[in-house]
């Protein structure tokens, strides 16, 4: 189901919105439907720059003053709530979020597993080597183990 209501988003440098004397944006259009969902705030060079500054100033005034252990604890919670993020958006503008949703037979996992591991471009670029047996549960697990058993015992 998708949410009509339009979203907006707004760049944001330091937690704090980024006002323009005349913004420029861009609409967010649903690929499935065309129709438009959102917009979203263009960002210009020097609010590109600002916000780069920003990143170095406080990497350098903290972040890299914090134990490595620290800082990873913050950059895991990040990517946590980015990941939260992308689902509410996915789910808020009707984007299909597993493999099922998109029509993959439970069936086609160990197959699509074993195809995969041949692609060496995409296996090469991961920071360590997959066997088949993990590609597969990162198939099982983008399709939704949980509803089908019996792909966790094959």
């Amino acid at each position: 189901m998708i949410n009509t209501e339009l979203m907006k988003v707004t760049s944001l440098i330091e937690g704090k919105p980024v006002t323009q004397e005349q913004e420029k944006t861009m609409e967010v259009i649903n690929s499935f439907s065309g129709e438009v969902v959102g917009k979203v705030s263009l960002a210009s060079r020097e609010d590109a720059e600002k916000a780069i500054e920003s990143a170095h100033r406080v990497f350098h005034k903290t972040m890299k003053k914090m134990p490595a252990y620290r800082r990873a604890e913050i950059l895991s919670k990040a990517a946590d709530c980015a990941a939260q993020a992308m689902a509410k958006l996915a789910q808020n503008v009707g984007i299909p979020t597993s493999l099922k949703d998109v029509g993959v037979a439970a069936e086609d996992i160990s197959n699509l597993a074993e195809e995969a591991s041949k692609i060496d471009r995409l296996l090469n670029n991961n920071p360590r080597w997959l066997t088949v047996k993990e590609i597969k549960k990162v198939y099982e697990e983008a399709y939704g183990t949980a509803e089908v058993p019996s792909l966790a015992t094959t």
